[in-house]
């Protein structure tokens, strides 16, 4: 018996098929890549303990055991730890990153972030971003304490440079004036001058982080002028593609944020428009 022979007309529509199914496929990955929410975590201070701390009145406290829970769950489920780098090329680029993964970054710069902190990231793998205030850090010649509010300190830096990476946090315009930071009211020439002495210190001059998530148009301007490509808000949510890199979204970890909140932010659960 002789074998059938596929009409040609036929041939054309199961190839239109096949195509449009492959075009159909290529559509959602390009689409879920493009939808990709990179989970930022912030933290400011670990301490060993905070019985007797009033953390009502500093929430960003995190007990060193509920941080190295945490940082050992990125581990045991495979999350990588980004670079600033890798964080502008993915915002500038469009660079894909690693399905899980995560930006850790540390506000301030206190000394326990390189005592407490610094060790726990190690062990486990991950890097994490300081955002320094920087004058700060130029006086400060020796730490206080493994729990106190003190500062690390340039020699520090060099010392847990194969984690952290340092940014600004500015120089000396963190402080408040009124409800005001003094960022916030500084001149084009005064922040210009303020981002220059804060270079001199770190080592990465591309992001930052906005004194108490205070900026405005104008404010970006002068930081755009000053070669800064990225900066970080306190509004919560996801980084994506999309995402202005001048107004980046983030979550931030206090001694109330339960281990299940925690996993939430960083799995992409919680989605904030």
């Amino acid at each position: 018996m002789k074998a059938k022979r596929i009409k040609p007309i036929a041939l054309f529509f199961f190839l239109c098929g096949i195509i449009g199914i492959i075009g159909i496929i290529g559509v959602l990955v390009f689409a879920a890549s493009a939808r990709q929410r990179l989970p930022v975590i912030a933290y400011h201070h670990i301490q060993e303990d905070v019985a007797g701390a009033d953390i009502d009145s500093i929430p960003y406290i995190v007990t060193v055991a509920a941080f190295e829970k945490q940082m050992k769950y990125l581990y045991d489920n495979n999350y990588h730890a980004i670079t600033p780098d890798e964080l502008t090329d993915f915002l500038y680029n469009g660079k894909a990153l690693p399905r899980k993964s995560v930006f850790i970054q540390f506000d301030d710069g206190y000394y326990s972030n390189i005592a407490l902190a610094y060790p726990i990231l190690h062990k486990y793998g991950l890097k994490a971003t300081v955002f320094l205030i920087t004058a700060e850090t130029a006086m400060t010649t020796a730490p206080t304490g493994r729990g106190e509010l003190s500062y690390i300190s340039k020699s520090d830096m060099t010392g847990a440079s194969d984690v952290f990476t340092y940014s600004s946090h500015t120089h000396s315009l963190h402080e408040f004036a009124g409800d005001s930071t003094l960022f916030l009211m500084a001149s084009r020439a005064e922040i210009l001058d303020d981002l220059r002495q804060s270079f001199e210190i770190i080592d990465n001059h591309t992001i930052m982080s906005y004194p108490h998530g205070q900026y405005n148009d104008e404010k970006i301007e002068m930081i755009k002028e000053a070669g800064i490509k990225a900066a970080f808000t306190t509004k919560r949510g996801y980084v994506t593609k999309s995402a202005d890199p001048y107004k980046l979204s983030r979550f931030s970890v206090f001694n109330k944020t339960s281990f299940a909140g925690f996993v939430i932010y960083v799995r992409g659960v919680r989605f904030y428009p």
